[in-house]
């Protein structure tokens, strides 16, 4: 019996080993993909940051843009960065990182855009630095880059096309630096560049003040006489021929720079149609005021 019990014992003893070694296998299996999957996800977080950097570039060449008449004051040499005017100089002595604590670092890099005509290609570099606690070296970076079109929004308001029967045709567009440029027929001075005189080179739509045309506004119906600008702060300017007053500034008086249709105080213009000798202006708050030839009414 004694002996019997040894070898029972003695049997136990490997099957205890195996299933150790069994057990050690899978905890470590466990540990490699518990920490596969921890670095996984720390790759998309820093990659996530990454990105949000190169959005916060894009948004600031948006801003640096659009205050600038959409043409870019900064360079190659002095790109803009979270610390840097949109000349690309840091005058204020500003941090070159978004974020700069708990051993991460992150920034932005946009270099002198390229130019597609009618917009801006920005390009920007986020990155997002991790440094050693012990030292505050880097000791791993992730970047991440992205680019946008920038410049003036483009639709129908934004082109404009008319003719004048037997005297010819003009057009004009909105372009990417916020202005109107037009040619074409001149005679009552619709293009409103001082002149009555016609032009086959695109001259600029003058306006008085700051003002910048955000949509233009032309048609056959109007054989051409008049054209009609809303700017950027709701207000409405033409030129052109004004026998009836249809520019609505008061006169009868055929202007060949862009005079201001006299919308009551307090009221912002949407939208403007023109008939030839009269001329229709929707507000914002949904009403239309009109100047022009009254010579037909009905009962």
């Amino acid at each position: 019996m004694n002996v019997t019990r040894r070898i029972q014992e003695g049997f136990a003893l490997p099957t205890i080993l195996i299933a150790s070694v069994v057990m050690l296998i899978v905890l470590t299996s466990a540990v490699t993909a518990t920490e596969s999957v921890r670095t996984g996800l720390d790759r998309q977080y820093y990659d996530q940051l990454a990105r949000e950097a190169a959005e916060s570039g894009l948004a600031y060449a948006q801003y640096c843009l659009q205050n600038n008449g959409y043409l870019p004051s900064w360079s190659n040499s002095y790109p803009l960065r979270p610390d840097r005017d949109c000349s690309g100089v840091n005058s204020n002595g500003a941090s070159q990182y978004i974020i700069n604590q708990d051993n991460i670092r992150l920034t932005f890099n946009v270099p002198y855009p390229q130019n597609m005509t009618v917009s801006q290609l920005a390009i920007s570099t986020g990155t997002v630095e991790l440094l050693r606690p012990s030292s505050g070296q880097v000791w791993r970076t992730y970047t991440y880059s992205t680019s946008a079109r920038i410049g003036v929004s483009l639709s129908l308001n934004t082109v404009a096309f008319s003719y004048a029967g037997g005297y010819g045709a003009a057009f004009g567009t909105v372009i990417a630096d916020g202005t109107l440029r037009m040619l074409g027929f001149n005679g009552w001075g619709q293009l409103s560049n001082g002149s009555f005189s016609d032009t086959l080179t695109p001259t600029s739509f003058k306006l008085n003040g700051t003002d910048k045309p955000v949509s233009v506004f032309t048609n056959f119906v109007s054989q051409g006489y008049n054209t009609f600008v809303l700017t950027d702060k709701g207000d409405i300017y033409g030129a052109g021929f004004n026998g009836s007053g249809q520019l609505g500034d008061g006169t009868t008086t055929s202007r060949n720079q862009a005079v201001k249709f006299n919308l009551p105080a307090g009221k912002s213009g949407q939208y403007v149609t023109l008939g030839g000798f009269q001329t229709y202006v929707l507000t914002t708050d949904g009403n239309i005021y009109s100047a022009g030839d009254c010579g037909y009414f009905l009962p």
